[in-house]
Parts: C-alpha cells; sequence; structure tokens
C-alpha cells in the first residue's frame, strides 16, 4: 500500500515537471532569439508583442489534478503505515 502511495505522490509531479521544462524551453529558445512568444497558440512570433501568461493560469486543471492526485497518494502512505491496534483483553477481578 505505501508503495502505491509514494507512486501517487511522485509520478504526477515528475509528469508535471516535466511539461513546464519542455515548454520552458520552447519559451526560452524563442527569448534567445529575439522573438515573443504567444502562449494561447504556443507560436513564436517576431513580429507582434504578447504578454506573458503564467503557468498556473496556463495549465490550471493539469496543476489541480496533479495535486490532488499527490494528496491522494499522501493520504494513502500515510494510512498505509499505521498498524492494526491489538484488542484489548478485558481482565475480570
Amino acid at each position: 500500500m505505501n508503495r502505491i502511495g509514494i507512486v501517487l505522490i511522485l509520478a504526477p509531479l515528475l509528469i508535471l515537471g516535466m511539461h513546464y521544462a519542455s515548454e520552458l524551453i520552447v519559451v526560452q529558445e524563442c527569448l534567445d532569439a529575439g522573438g515573443s512568444f504567444n502562449y494561447s497558440t504556443m507560436s513564436c512570433s517576431f513580429t507582434e508583442q504578447w504578454d506573458y501568461v503564467p503557468y498556473s493560469v496556463r495549465h490550471r486543471w493539469n496543476l489541480n489534478i496533479a495535486l490532488g492526485i499527490s494528496l491522494l497518494g499522501l493520504v494513502i502512505t500515510l494510512l498505509g503505515g499505521r498498524k492494526p491496534r491489538a484488542p484489548r483483553l478485558r481482565t475480570y477481578s
């Protein structure tokens, strides 16, 4: 049960991190070439100026789902680490 929880914690965060990094590389290449990046079409423009749109605005649902799955993994990990309580023995005196 703990392995499932750990996978649920790490996998969405790693996938989200790779997605963020791949977008970052494309944007950085465009800006280094002297262009302006259009985040709505994910294209580089050398004629128009585009405003910056944060990653959290562009991919709100991806972030919410990934963090929700990671939170579920944390709960599974924490509950899976609990040991069942031994039943109490009643003693009569």
